[in-house]
């Protein structure tokens, strides 16, 4: 096993942060969760079959995303914009839900959708 491979193991868990809100990713890191963040032009549908499948993806654009979560057996968090303005804050309203859902241990397709409240909700996606 490589250092990195140790370094993956001890971690929470890996979730992929969509490009637009890639000022997250330090904030993530410091609450022990790694950090995948797609190339610059990726398509969506190489993301979805090459980057989600068994991770949860932080967006603030679910639009593109939610059809095809169930069959990919991705979750989403939905991060609201304004929610951008303090990453700290936001990286720990992601944290609550992923344990408050226990999204960690979740095998199918589900949307949690944050808002300003620190409030979260949880919604299962089923084709």
């Amino acid at each position: 096993m490589t250092f990195i491979q140790k370094v993956e193991s001890m971690s929470r868990g890996i979730v992929v942060l969509d490009n637009n809100i890639e000022s997250l990713e330090s904030a993530l890191q410091k609450r022990n969760i790694r950090v995948v963040i797609p190339p610059a032009g990726m398509p969506d549908n190489q993301i979805i079959e090459k980057l989600l499948p068994y991770r949860i993806f932080i967006t603030n654009n679910v639009r593109h995303f939610t059809s095809d979560a169930s069959s990919f057996e991705y979750g989403i968090i939905e991060v609201p914009m304004a929610a951008m303005a303090d990453p700290v804050n936001a990286a720990k309203m992601i944290s609550d839900a992923i344990s408050q859902y226990a999204l960690w241990s979740k095998k199918h397709g589900f949307l949690v959708t944050l808002s300003l409240s620190n409030k979260a909700t949880y919604k299962e996606i089923i084709d």
